[in-house]
């Protein structure tokens, strides 16, 4: 009977340890945006984490701010999927410009991370140091 007590204890710290740093103000920010452009800067941070060994990316944060999101009766991805695909052309091409490059592709993902981490940028929450 006394393992049963600890249940609820147990479901709440499980819940804790899922939702990491979302007490951030960042996660705010990014949670607050439009669906399009959430879920753009999404993908472009995905992109930059996965090409540089120094960051990952956080699926479980990305996770928690969906739920999040849904919880607020925000836009989904799949309710705004084609907006996104043209939001993420337009952030690529942000970040080649903001970057001093003519191609998003050909920057190195490593010095932007660096530098949006450096900034504290929204998008920055969405990456973890790696060691």
């Amino acid at each position: 009977m006394r393992i049963l007590a600890f249940i609820p204890l147990a479901a709440l710290l499980a819940a804790c340890v899922a939702t990491p740093r979302m007490d951030d103000p960042r996660a705010a920010a990014m949670i607050s945006m439009d669906g399009p452009q959430h879920y753009a800067d999404r993908n472009v941070v995905r992109e930059l984490a996965v090409n540089c060994a120094r960051y990952r990316y956080d699926e479980e944060l990305a996770t928690a701010m969906t739920q999040e999101r849904i919880r607020q009766g925000r836009q989904t991805l799949i309710q705004v999927q084609g907006a996104t695909d043209l939001e993420t052309d337009l952030q690529r091409r942000s970040l080649a410009a903001r970057y001093g490059s003519a191609d998003y592709w050909n920057l190195d993902p490593c010095a932007v991370l660096d530098d949006e981490t450096a900034r504290q940028t929204p998008r920055s929450v969405l990456v973890v140091r790696r060691g």
